[in-house]
């Protein structure tokens, strides 16, 4: 007979074994940083960085625009301006090569809020733009205003088109005589000044724009809509030259 005393099992803890506390709190934690790490990611990857730009200007400027015609600047040698998208990306406007229709936008302008959706629904129908660059100009810019940054606005509204960011003086915007938003140079492939327009002009419009550019020849003046000037505010009625040649 043993003397070996009996051995009967443990009791069993109910519930099982349970994790610390502070397991779960580290768990936690590691989550939100990596949600954090991945906003911060999508952000930067959707996100137009650059808001003020560096341009050099070469050639003359043009003249102020006043809406007045004719327009002393048509026909005239383009200047040259050099800068960056808001990728950082070397951008050109004014050089002789490829005809282009330069489109200056201000973030802050209730004009050029209106006209962006008007030139993306044009492009979007199938704007014919071929042999011919368009080339959008942020300036203005001013953190201070509303809709910054430009990069977000435009990228929001969907323009298709390359854009040139402007320094801190709108030394792109003074080389070609900007006084309102928006505002048009259209340019031939010589780098001719072929016409100049300022204010809300629609699709059509915009679109005769693009043909002055591929042909070199201005076309026929109408009543285009409200501008901002470069100092805020609203004008009213001004005259542009939009349309098409009048063969009379």
């Amino acid at each position: 007979m043993s003397n070996r005393p009996n051995s009967s099992p443990s009791p069993k803890r109910s519930g099982g074994s349970k994790t610390p506390v502070w397991v779960w709190a580290a768990v936690v934690a590691v989550v939100v940083v990596a949600l954090g790490m991945a906003l911060l990611l999508t952000n930067s990857s959707n996100s137009n960085d650059l808001t003020i730009g560096e341009v050099t200007a070469s050639g003359s400027a043009l003249a102020p625009y006043t809406g007045q015609s004719p327009d002393d600047s048509v026909g005239r040698q383009s200047p040259v301006v050099r800068g960056t998208n808001f990728a950082g990306e070397p951008v050109t406007i004014g050089e002789p090569g490829t005809p282009q229709v330069l489109v200056f936008l201000a973030h802050w302008c209730p004009v050029c809020q209106r006209e962006v959706p008007e030139i993306v629904a044009w492009a979007d129908a199938g704007g014919d733009t071929e042999g011919v660059e368009v080339v959008g100009v942020a300036t203005g810019i001013d953190r201070t205003r509303g809709n910054w940054p430009p990069g977000a606005w435009l990228r929001e509204e969907g323009w298709p088109y390359q854009t040139l960011v402007d320094d801190e003086g709108d030394l792109a915007g003074q080389a070609f005589g900007l006084t309102s938003f928006p505002y048009f140079v259209v340019i031939d492939s010589s780098g001719t000044i072929v016409e100049r327009v300022s204010g809300e002009i629609g699709q059509a419009a915009f679109a005769a724009l693009v043909d002055a550019a591929r042909t070199g020849s201005p076309s026929t003046p109408v009543t285009g809509g409200d501008s901002t000037p470069v100092g805020g505010g609203v004008e009213g009625d001004v005259t542009v030259t939009t349309g098409t040649p009048d063969a009379g």
